[in-house]
């Protein structure tokens, strides 16, 4: 539902009244849903161009504010014809056309053209990736950590531990 007037929305415009604050609010937050610029979004919205910034980043710390914002996204996710199944079955299309072999094609002088040299290539690049996006979505990956001396020390104890084990 819309800024209106009434609701308790923090004044960021304490120049004007709350009636012109709350139109500006509701402005901001369709023109960010549009551009995901606050400072745009702001100077769009009649806010000054000198601290827009400042005010922008403002407006998306103000919880109603905010809530709109996330209302209006809502709507617009709702009008794509995108869901979760869709994007994971891109994720599965984009790693089988990386897995396709193609041929590795080198010219050839003398017939003036590109022949097939013998080589088969794919992108297994792409392939990891889209594996490595369903995997992440899919939260198969469990705990994440930085790679560091801490998790290298880690790491080390872990297989050290594998180690004893694997001795008993």
């Amino acid at each position: 539902m819309p800024i209106k007037k009434g609701d308790n929305v923090n004044n960021t415009g304490k120049k004007y009244s709350k009636d012109m604050t709350l139109n500006r609010q509701e402005r901001f937050a369709q023109e960010y849903v549009k551009t995901l610029n606050a400072t745009k979004s702001a100077i769009s919205a009649g806010y000054s161009e000198r601290s827009a910034h400042s005010t922008g980043c403002t407006l998306l710390k103000t919880p109603k504010v905010l809530a709109r914002v996330r209302e209006l996204q809502q709507e617009l996710l709702a009008q794509l014809p995108v869901s979760v199944y869709w994007v994971l079955k891109q994720y599965i299309e984009v790693y089988e056309r990386c897995m396709q072999q193609e041929p590795v094609m080198k010219w050839d002088y003398e017939e003036k053209k590109f022949v097939h040299n013998g080589e088969w290539q794919f992108d297994s690049k792409g392939a990891l990736n889209a594996l490595d996006s369903m995997g992440k979505y899919l939260n198969m990956f469990g705990v994440k950590s930085d790679i560091n001396g801490n998790s290298l020390e880690k790491l080390d104890k872990i297989l050290g531990a594998f180690e004893k084990d694997a001795d008993k």
